[in-house]
Formats: structure tokens, C-alpha cells, sequence
């Protein structure tokens, strides 16, 4: 027998070891005695003593143990099978249509400084995109359902009113789906027309980043033409509109970009949260976001940190003030499935992290005023990221498509064999072709223990006192060994992943 290759074990204390199936999803805690013995005798254990064993027979259930590499490969490939079956069976189509790069905030972190044209569509452009090119590409890449989600700059802008109302009209007699992506701060005078059309809005993303003292110098409003600053904050607009939203059952995701300078105030935010808004309206969900830099735009103030350094810092935090568990950390991508599965219980059965994000693993296309197609919301007016054109002729580039869909981590060689590549999904496509650097696969394993660090006595607290709390009777797997001494448990205690069929 063999263990499998990606397979992380992490020391909780003297007497439990964490498993960690990447490619499976599965997360069990074992004895370590049990463990090490395991370790020692792996390959001369015969299959009569796997099956005599309920210890053994359980790790190999959930693919932790193989009988040769042939085994464990023939597995990995029923997985990626069970990821691109998946994948075809997803019959949206997702387009995002920027109907301005313009944008009424002048946010000290955007990622979108460089652009120098703040190019929009007319209504004749949008009108042709709603009645015929989405059309077009729907069919054009075997897909039966659209989604679009309405970014920018900012789409929410007075003087395209009429081009979002357009959007939403054609939206509505086609059946799209619509996601908006807003600041916020003109959202009272889109009022009416959402509600005109809540039946197909299945979302708006609005950002505030912490306190208003602490937001109203990161998400400002810009200088005038001559230069004066604009010291109105935007924080109470804001705070205002979503309260307007969450009045009117419209699902709202507040998001909150974290680096150095507000990451510390978290605690107070999430009590504001708290207070303001209660438990009482569950349309509204709130998530961090770390604020990446991957174009090298911004100042060296130390402001911008590794995705490790904000981990440690919120989990620094994290037991003295339960209410930041108020936020949600799946933007924290490498984290996300082990902080629901310890933190939020999460029973769900997972995929690995077969891509990075949207702009390599999905249907996924942006229309930009600047008349070209992207994959990757950063890379807007980039022309060397763009994978197609819209006017006058409409047509992608398959090749230039290909170079994005193809990046997943089992066609990258190095992310293939490498254990924590089904977390991160190879990386950011963008900070790869910007920098060809392998700083993700550094910061992975970072970030991973950097969490575990801060969390195995809460774990160990939490899962073995007692492992009935998982409530695994839901997760195709029984408790074996040797985790808790209870009459429901005699061991392994375990959660999450794929059933293995083995």
C-alpha cells in the first residue's frame, strides 16, 4: 500500500495528527501512534489486513491509501472526470458587460488605474449586444442559459441609465440572469428600476471597507477637474442604499477589501454589522477579501501583504471576538473549504480547486467598452489579454481562449503532482503572465499553516470533544479508531470530500 500523494498532514498536538485530502476534500483527524505505526508497516500491508481493519478500510474509503500509483492515478482521473462532466453540464454562459470603464470613486487600491480611456457603450452598442451577440455566443459555445453581470468602472452611473435600463429590459425577455457589481453610492437612483425587474436580479455586490472613518479614505470620491479634493465620504451613502436593498428583499453581498490598514478595526466592523443589521435580514451576507496587487500599481506602504500575513492577523483575533464569524472567507480561495468546514460545519461535498477562478475555468466572458473581450476583469484595456472583438465583425480568438482555459492544475506539469495544488488552483493566470513567478505555490503552504497554527486547539477542542459533532451519517463515511471513546465514535474523527467508490 501506498499513501496518497496528496495527502497534508499537520501536527495538532502530541497525540492527533490532521489529514488533509486535497483531491478528494475529505479532513479527518487520526491518532498518531495509530499514525506512525500506519507509516511503518504502509508497504507491506496486504489488502486481507485493509479489509480485517476498519481504521485502514476507512482511510482507503476516502482515498487516502492505494494499493500501487496505478491506483491512486486511475483515481485522480475518475476525479477530473467528475470536474469536466461537471463543467459541460453547466449550461450557463456568464457575461459580464462593462457598460463604462468611467467610475465616480477614486478607491486607493483599484486595480483599474492604468486604464486611460474611459471608453463606454452607446445604446445602439448595447441594444446590438442584448439582441444579438450574446445570442451568438451562447450558441457559439454550446451553452443554453446567460448570466451577465453588470461591472465597470461602475455600472450603476447616472448618465447610463438608459443603458442599464436596456440591459435589464432585453434581460427580462430572454430570461438572463442578472448580477450587478456596484459601489453603491447611486444605488438610490437605481431604485426603481431594480425593483422593476427583482425577479431576474439574483444579486448586488457592494463594497464598504470597514468603519466609516476608515472607508471614507480608501473609497473616495475624485478630485474636481481642478484638482480639489472632494471630502464628502461615501461611507453613510452607502450604508443608506444597502439598508434600501435589504428593505426591499433584494440579496445583497457586502464585501470588505482587507490589507494592513483595516484589517485590525475588523473586530468594531463586525459589532457595527452586528448592530446594524442583526441576524433579522438574511438576504444580506458579508465577506472579506484580501487586496491584491498583481499589476503593480499601487504604493510600497506596506498597506499590501501576502494573503499569510492577513490570515495570521484575522485569526490573531479570531476567538477573542466571535462575531467575526459575521464574514465569510471564501475569497480567501487556498482557505476557503477548510475554514468552512472548521469554522461553519460545512457537510458539503467538494471538487478540488481544478481552476483559479472564473477567467480559466469557467464560460466566462467580459465586454468591454473598449471593443475586445476578456477573460480576466484585471486585464481589461489590456489589448494583449484580449481574446476577441465585438464591432463591427464579432468573432474569439480560440487560441489566444485557450491560453486562459487551458490553465488548470492538472495540465500545469508543476501543479499536477503538487499537494496543495487542488487548493489553490494554480494560481492567478494573470499574476502569471504578468510576472511568471511561482509565488502562489510558495504561499500556499503559508497560508494553510499559517491558519492551522492559530486553529489546531480550537480543532482539536472542537472535533474530538466529541466527534459526534460532525454528524457524519450525511458524508458516505463512518468514525473509526482512534478520535473519541464515545458510544458513537471509535476513532478517525472526519468530514467533507468525495466518495471514493473504492
Amino acid at each position: 500500500m501506498i499513501l496518497g500523494k496528496y495527502i497534508i498532514k499537520y501536527k495538532l498536538d502530541s497525540n492527533n495528527i490532521l489529514l488533509i485530502n486535497t483531491l478528494s476534500g475529505a479532513i479527518d483527524i487520526v491518532d498518531s501512534s495509530f499514525f506512525v505505526t500506519l507509516e511503518k508497516k504502509l508497504k507491506a500491508l496486504t489488502k486481507k489486513e485493509i479489509n480485517d481493519n476498519k481504521e485502514y478500510q476507512t482511510l482507503l474509503e476516502r482515498g487516502y491509501l492505494y494499493s500501487n500509483k496505478e491506483e491512486e492515478e486511475n483515481e485522480k482521473n475518475k476525479i477530473v472526470k467528475i470536474i469536466e462532466t461537471t463543467m459541460k453540464k453547466n449550461e450557463y454562459l456568464t457575461v459580464a458587460i462593462c457598460p463604462t470603464l468611467g467610475c465616480n470613486f477614486n478607491c486607493v487600491y483599484c486595480y483599474q488605474k492604468d486604464i486611460k480611456t474611459k471608453s463606454y457603450f452607446t445604446l445602439e452598442q448595447i441594444n446590438l449586444i442584448m439582441s444579438t451577440l450574446i445570442e451568438e455566443l451562447k450558441i457559439m459555445r454550446g451553452k443554453k442559459k446567460v448570466k451577465i453581470d453588470l461591472f465597470g468602472g461602475e455600472p450603476l452611473l447616472s448618465p447610463f441609465y438608459e443603458q442599464i435600463k436596456l440591459i435589464l429590459e432585453k434581460s427580462a425577455s430572454r430570461g438572463y440572469e442578472i448580477t450587478i457589481i456596484t459601489n453603491g453610492y447611486e444605488v438610490d437612483k437605481f431604485l426603481e428600476l431594480i425593483l422593476s425587474y427583482k425577479e431576474i436580479i439574483s444579486g448586488i455586490q457592494i463594497t464598504l471597507d470597514g468603519l466609516e472613518e476608515i472607508h471614507n479614505r480608501r473609497r473616495i470620491l475624485p478630485a474636481s477637474p481642478r484638482g480639489e479634493k472632494d471630502n464628502r465620504g461615501t461611507f453613510k451613502k452607502i450604508v443608506d442604499n444597502i439598508d434600501l436593498l435589504s428593505k426591499n428583499k433584494i440579496p445583497v453581498t457586502v464585501r470588505t477589501n482587507i490589507d494592513m490598514e483595516n484589517i485590525n478595526r475588523l473586530p468594531e466592523y463586525a459589532d457595527f454589522i452586528i448592530n446594524r443589521w442583526g441576524d433579522k435580514r438574511k438576504q444580506l451576507t458579508f465577506g472579506l477579501a484580501p487586496v491584491t496587487d498583481y499589476k503593480n500599481l499601487l504604493p510600497d506602504d506596506g498597506n499590501i501583504q501576502p494573503e499569510s500575513e492577513l490570515v495570521r492577523k484575522i485569526f490573531t483575533l479570531y476567538d477573542r471576538y466571535p462575531n467575526l464569524k459575521k464574514f465569510n472567507l471564501d475569497l480567501f480561495r487556498i482557505l476557503s473549504h477548510i475554514v468552512n468546514v472548521f469554522e461553519f460545519d460545512s457537510k458539503r461535498e467538494v471538487l478540488p480547486r481544478y481552476y483559479f477562478c472564473q477567467a480559466t475555468g469557467m464560460e466566462y466572458y467580459i465586454l468591454s467598452p473598449d471593443n475586445h473581450i476578456y477573460c480576466c476583469l484585471e486585464a481589461i484595456d489590456n489589448e494583449k489579454y484580449s481574446v476577441g472583438k465585438l464591432f463591427p465583425d464579432f468573432y474569439l480568438d480560440e487560441e489566444k481562449l485557450n491560453r486562459w482555459h487551458r490553465r488548470n492544475i492538472f495540465e500545469l506539469e508543476q501543479c499536477s503532482t503538487c499537494k496543495y495544488g487542488p487548493l489553490c488552483g494554480g494560481g492567478c493566470s494573470l499574476q502569471f503572465f504578468e510576472k511568471g513567478c511561482k509565488i502562489s505555490c510558495v504561499e500556499s503552504k503559508k497560508i494553510l499553516f499559517e491558519y492551522l497554527n492559530f486553529r489546531k486547539k480550537e480543532i482539536v477542542n472542537k472535533f474530538l470533544n466529541c466527534a459526534k459533532s460532525l454528524n457524519t451519517k450525511s458524508q458516505n463515511y463512518r468514525p473509526v479508531g482512534h478520535a473519541c471513546t464515545c458510544d458513537a465514535c471509535t476513532g478517525v474523527a472526519g468530514t467533507g470530500g468525495l466518495p471514493t467508490n473504492r
